[in-house]
């Protein structure tokens, strides 16, 4: 067996062949992986259309570089993810101090004084919201 790397792709038209020689596709990903002794063996053939070819110089295929960017792009949600867990930590503690109360109605509103009622109020934050961002941070659903 070969130790040299298998790095060459072997091209016929528009395709490549698929491992062992078994086959064709368009995909470099999909591709069989030969040896430059052994891909330029395959390729002298018929040389007229067929040629070995190094697999960097080949580009990616479509879904490929597709995947790596909705990777990156998981990665990013991800860690705004986290920022904004952080950013809920203050407003989850806040709901902690309401466990022990009697709450009525989780439409109450808090305010430095004690609980008050938010009928009417706007942009008051009420302690639903507190509990909803306690849920939230720790993985669950704001709707419950």
């Amino acid at each position: 067996m070969s130790s040299e790397p298998r790095e060459y792709l072997i091209r016929k038209g528009g395709y490549y062949y698929r491992p062992n020689c078994s086959g064709y596709t368009t995909s470099k990903f999909e591709a069989g992986r030969y040896t430059k002794a052994e891909a330029e063996r395959e390729a002298a053939v018929e040389p007229w259309h067929m040629s070995a070819i190094h697999q960097d110089d080949v580009v990616d295929d479509p879904v490929s570089s597709r995947v790596r960017m909705d990777t990156a792009r998981i990665e990013a949600l991800e860690a705004e993810n986290a920022r904004l867990r952080e950013a809920l930590a203050p407003f989850a503690k806040a709901a902690d101090n309401f466990d022990e109360f009697k709450i009525n109605d989780d439409a109450e509103w808090f305010a430095y004084s004690g609980i008050q009622r938010a009928t009417g109020s706007v942009g008051a934050i009420t302690v639903a919201d507190l509990r909803a961002a306690r849920r939230v941070r720790e993985g669950g659903k704001v709707d419950g």
